[in-house]
């Protein structure tokens, strides 16, 4: 499993991942319990996961994280999945 600091154009982000990722914010249960919740929430398959998927749980996720740890922690910690997927770390829907 890839973590967020050394994912690279050819590591395709999971949820794992973005727990990897978040853990260190909020904790791994939480982070992982946020995660699924997210997925459940959209009707998704948290073990497949297709990127826009995975870019839809993310963009959920991040409002609720700036709450607890701040907007730059929270960009910092997303960035690297959203590159990853392709986006640009200010391509989310709340920022628009």
């Amino acid at each position: 499993m890839a973590s967020s600091s050394n994912i690279t154009g050819n590591d395709a982000p999971t949820l794992e991942t973005v727990v990897t990722a978040l853990g260190p914010l909020v904790g791994p249960n939480m982070a992982r319990s946020a995660a699924r919740g997210q997925c459940e929430k959209f009707g998704l398959d948290a073990a497949n996961l297709s990127p826009g998927d995975l870019a839809r749980v993310i963009d959920a996720l991040a409002p609720g994280l700036r709450v607890f740890v701040g907007r730059a922690r929270t960009d910092a910690a997303l960035a690297p999945l959203r590159r990853a997927l392709g986006r640009d770390a200010r391509d989310s829907k709340e920022e628009r």
